[in-house]
């Protein structure tokens, strides 16, 4: 594909060099260039050294090992060396000194000195006008900085020089939907498509700039083609975040492409997703086994598990992210996760522990697996380890409030009312910060400001009045509160939205206060029994 092939256009530029490098004796200049043609720039190095001690003034040999330093990340070597090829290559010697100025242009990004990249860009461009590839790898120095109206310079003037060159456009229509300029973005990649209609990432692309529009017919009907094409990761992404009204729209088409292709593990897997991001569980199952019978690979299976951990089948949760575990041919550890969690529910602790300690020993700076071990240590009854993960989990991700709540009801238990106000107060400070935090009511509690506490977790409920979750934060509130009438209350209508962590409810210690009531037994009875 076009795209590909420029974007590759530096990384083969060696070889089309080494056909016109300058007359030398040396065989090590020569075998130093095949070495770096093969991809074995460590060899490479030796023989372009040794072709300096011969031959110290050789631009050609600076610019190679330039690019020999650069593959293998050295980059002040890298930099050094494109330094001295530019002293030494003749100013006629148009292609060695573009490639020269390119190679020291992406050394200079990698050192983040964007403007000496630039630099060198403009250099190589006074010398060849005519190179779209230049306006192309410059383009994209000022998307990176965000200098959006530069960038689209740069691919205007590859519009110029090439106007059948669907990268150009692509690239111009990427740039617009980055400013949120989508009807400009739509514009462009109807030009590239029409050159190149079998372009995936146009389609998902201009789905992405109708979805700007909220234009959700033409959206979906762009993420279908570029799923048909070839499966887009781009638009599967996009496809499996949509909600209504386009995602239901999405179904309906998704249906009617099934009606020719039954069996399409891309739309069989789609379907369950949205499905899943609906609640719907048990439909997304459904297709979710659909698609396992044509594509069985390990993301399918723990797809289902979550679903079925959600229905709170724990059992059959377990079953699928084994069979995961299974036939995949390498540890992952987020199917480790999973199993901990899936463990945890079912009221085996033990195991729980055993998994995440897989997890953080291939995953060290896992920070919510630090979280998560907390407290399945905490419920075990190690306080001191608890917190010690806790802290890990902050030191990891300082802008998780969950962990300082954590920590903060940790240390409250073990009577450091200092350092659990420490913790609460930092919870609060977030709600005023770019990092709100879902639990400040919980910390406005501790704080004694209680009025607070349920107005946040009443927004927490308007924001999202079908999650069962938000409900069982309330109920942990008001049992806190020891308001207990609207502690069940809460409760029950989460398990009514189909919360159903029953093992959870029993160990959380925030529930002490209703959990030996007559009516907080009756409530689990009665909703144990019926799931």
């Amino acid at each position: 594909m076009k795209k590909i092939a420029v974007i590759l256009f530096v990384l083969s530029a060696t070889t089309l060099l080494a056909q016109n490098a300058e007359n030398t004796d040396s065989q090590f200049f020569y075998r130093g260039a095949d070495a770096c043609d093969n991809g074995d720039y460590e060899e490479a190095i030796k023989y372009f050294n040794k072709d300096l001690e011969e031959n110290p003034e050789s631009g050609h040999t600076y610019s190679y090992l330039a690019w020999s330093f650069l593959n293998i990340e050295e980059y002040e070597k890298a930099l050094a060396a494109a330094d001295m090829a530019v002293k030494y290559i003749a100013k006629n010697d148009t292609t060695f000194l573009i490639f020269n100025y390119t190679t020291r242009g992406q050394v200079n990004m990698f050192l983040y000195d964007t403007a000496s990249a630039l630099t060198d860009y403009a250099n190589a461009i006074k010398i060849r006008p005519d190179d779209e590839t230049l306006y192309f790898e410059r383009a994209y120095i000022y998307e990176s900085q965000k200098k959006y109206a530069l960038a689209e310079a740069d691919y205007q003037k590859m519009i110029e020089l090439v106007p059948d060159d669907e990268l150009a456009y692509f690239c111009s229509g990427r740039n617009f939907n980055l400013q949120g300029r989508y009807a400009d973005a739509i514009k462009r990649f109807d030009s590239a498509i029409k050159l190149a209609n079998d372009d995936s990432e146009a389609y998902a692309l201009r789905a992405r700039s109708y979805l700007g529009l909220e234009k959700w017919n033409e959206a979906t009907d762009d993420l279908i083609s570029a799923i048909a094409i070839d499966w887009n990761v781009t638009a599967l992404n996009t496809a499996q975040g949509l909600r209504n009204p386009a995602a239901q729209i999405l179904m309906s088409k998704i249906k009617m492409q099934l009606e020719k292709k039954p069996d399409d593990p891309a739309f069989t897997s789609l379907m369950g997703t949205l499905y899943q991001n609906e609640r719907q569980f048990k439909d997304a199952i459904s297709w979710y086994i659909t698609c396992s019978e044509n594509c069985a690979v390990p993301n399918l299976f723990m797809r289902i598990s979550d679903c079925y951990k959600e229905l709170g089948m724990f059992e059959d949760a377990l079953a699928n992210i084994n069979k995961s575990i299974s036939i995949t041919n390498v540890i992952e550890p987020q199917f480790y996760q999973r199993r901990a969690d899936i463990y945890y529910e079912m009221g085996n602790v033990k195991s729980a522990l055993t998994d995440i300690n897989e997890v953080l020993e291939r995953e060290p700076l896992y920070d919510w697996g630090y979280y998560r071990r907390g407290w399945f240590k905490e419920i075990s009854g190690d306080i001191d380890k608890a917190i010690e993960d806790y802290s890990w989990c902050i030191r990891l991700d300082p802008k998780y409030a969950y962990a300082y709540i954590a920590r903060g009801s940790a240390y409250k238990r073990q009577g450091k009312k200092d350092l659990a106000l420490t913790d609460f107060k930092t919870v609060v400070e977030m709600e005023d910060s770019p990092y709100k935090a879902e639990c400040v009511h919980y910390a406005y509690l501790e704080l004694g400001e209680p009025d607070k506490a349920v107005a946040a977790v009443n927004t927490a409920i308007a924001e999202d009045p079908t999650d069962s979750g938000v409900y069982y934060d309330a109920a942990c509130l008001y049992s806190k509160m020891q308001d207990k009438a609207n502690a069940l209350k809460y409760l029950e209508k989460s398990l009514e939205l189909g919360f159903t962590r029953f093992f959870h409810i029993e160990k959380d210690f925030d529930l002490d206060f209703i959990r030996n009531t007559d009516e907080f037994k009756a409530l689990i009875s009665k909703y144990k029994a019926a799931h």
